[in-house]
């Protein structure tokens, strides 16, 4: 046996793949945790578990991906990703938000139609990532409904 083909039935490289994996995903947990801080404490009506469960996983997926999450709590709008409870049912409005000068930099023309493209964008990436994804108002934003199935990773099958 060569030493490629014992690296493959070696519970430790599993183990140790699978230690990694909940590091980064603990890291993520805690960049989605902090970025969702205060966003969703004064609203008109309170959050239920599974809608902050929601946003928190959209907010996880989204920063695993690069997005930076908004926090819509701040007065200086910085852009990235907007995250808030839908008022007319239950579920999560997402919508991308570009930084307050980015009119005054690209023209108003260039930076509506950028919004529209990454918002159209942002809706297909949670479609991809397993969300049940609506068209919210005018197109500029969306609705997550529900959460994306979870998946485990398992090891390749041995050689």
């Amino acid at each position: 046996m060569t030493v490629a083909e014992e690296s493959h039935t070696d519970d430790r490289i599993w183990r140790t793949i699978e230690q990694h994996r909940a590091r980064a995903l603990q890291r993520l947990d805690g960049i989605a945790a902090n970025a969702l801080n205060g966003q969703f404490r004064v609203r008109r009506r309170r959050l239920s578990d599974s809608e902050y469960n929601l946003t928190h996983m959209i907010a996880r997926d989204l920063t695993a991906l690069g997005m930076v999450v908004h926090d819509s709590s701040t007065s200086l709008s910085t852009g990235g990703v907007w995250l808030t409870p839908c008022p007319e049912y239950r579920g999560v409005i997402v919508a991308w938000t570009q930084h307050e000068a980015s009119a005054a930099v690209l023209g108003r023309r260039l930076h509506c139609e950028l919004q529209l493209k990454t918002n159209s964008d942002l809706g297909e990436a949670l479609r991809m990532l397993g969300y049940t994804v609506k068209v919210y108002g005018s197109g500029r934003a969306h609705v997550v409904t529900t959460p994306r199935p979870i998946k485990t990773a398992a090891p390749p099958p041995p050689r």
